[in-house]
């Protein structure tokens, strides 16, 4: 009986400790946002590398021959596309190319354009440099290796905070290293294929829905998004356990483990993070591009980020300990104790 009232009042995890944990640790530990910072300040004052000019002449001609053959009561709409196309097109900066690839370093300005400094702020702000690249090989291999880069430093990113919120730190040698990051990669390719895979069926239903009805289609779709949200509870956990050298079995199995104890904790803590990071987004991203508290917005997207993420790894740890301490528990059940 005892028995049972130990295990009986074992707490299980809060949200708001782990969060509030996170956030502590990181204070207590400012270098680990040295790499969001750096890669934000690279896209923020670094050379512009743009395609604008590259592909400019061609679509000017798809949009004029869109533009022709389209029906007057459509003209507005395309042709406002069209002109919101170029202005994208225009703003794009390649060098964003270093978040591309999953699990790459969490950056603030991706996908923002950078606007030249203005007199007030050019003696702060160094005038940005703009690379125009004339080929597609250039510009293909360019962004390749960018993101190469990318993905190889967040690795070592997610790696160091990982290390950071172990309540067991090991040395790291370049063996365990290098298992680790072909763990990560190999999973990738496997979550790769298998979406790839879950693709085919999911676009033969929406397909079917859409001729049937066009309120059915966005029922099935609706379904469907929410069917692959919901996959995302099991497979939470598994880069956590990569990043801590376990194999990618032992991965996935601790991980589909901690998603069916807490499943509707683990949904939670995804919501809070999301609402977190993108809603703070938006307050960093007041500043123009071409003012100097842009700077706050990057260290502060950085302290958020990399606090979140530390967060997750100490749930990680949370989870397994609570799951250890009534092992008894959840293999005999309260009425068997």
């Amino acid at each position: 009986m005892e028995r049972y009232k130990r295990i009986k009042i074992s707490a299980v995890p809060g949200l708001i400790q782990t969060l509030t944990g996170g956030f502590k640790i990181v204070s207590d530990h400012m270098e680990l946002i040295i790499l969001p910072v750096l890669f934000d300040l690279l896209i923020w004052l670094g050379p512009r590398t743009t395609i604008y000019h590259l592909f400019n002449v061609q679509l000017k001609q798809l949009f004029a021959r869109m533009l022709y053959s389209t029906p007057i009561t459509l003209y507005t709409q395309v042709d406002a596309f069209s002109k919101a196309f170029d202005q994208l097109l225009k703003g794009y900066n390649l060098t964003s190319s270093v978040s591309m690839f999953p699990l790459s370093v969490p950056i603030l300005l991706n996908g923002m354009q950078i606007e030249a400094s203005t007199e007030n702020t050019k003696l702060l702000l160094p005038t940005i440099r703009t690379i125009e690249l004339s080929s597609i090989s250039s510009a293909f291999l360019i962004s390749l290796a960018l993101a190469v880069v990318g993905f190889l430093f967040g690795l070592v990113y997610y790696l160091a905070i990982a290390q950071r919120f172990s309540p067991h730190p090991a040395r790291i040698t370049f063996d365990s290293l290098v298992r680790r990051i072909f763990n990560v990669i190999v999973f990738l390719i496997l979550v790769a294929f298998a979406m790839m895979a879950l693709m085919i069926p999911v676009s033969c239903i929406s397909s079917v829905a859409v001729m049937l009805s066009p309120l059915m289609s966005q029922i099935v779709i609706f379904l469907l998004l929410f069917s692959l949200a919901w996959l995302i509870v099991p497979f939470f956990f598994v880069f956590h356990g990569l990043f801590y050298g376990q194999s990618i079995r032992n991965a996935v199995k601790l991980s589909f483990n901690i998603g069916s104890w807490f499943s509707s904790m683990i949904s939670f803590f995804i919501v809070q993070v999301i609402v977190i990071s993108q809603g703070l987004k938006l307050i960093w991203t007041i500043p123009q591009t071409n003012s100097w508290l842009m700077l706050i917005g990057i260290l502060g997207n950085a302290y958020i980020v990399t606090s979140l993420i530390g967060a997750s790894f100490l749930l990680y740890w949370n989870y397994q300990k609570w799951i250890i301490a009534n092992e008894e528990l959840l293999t005999k059940g309260p009425t068997q104790i």
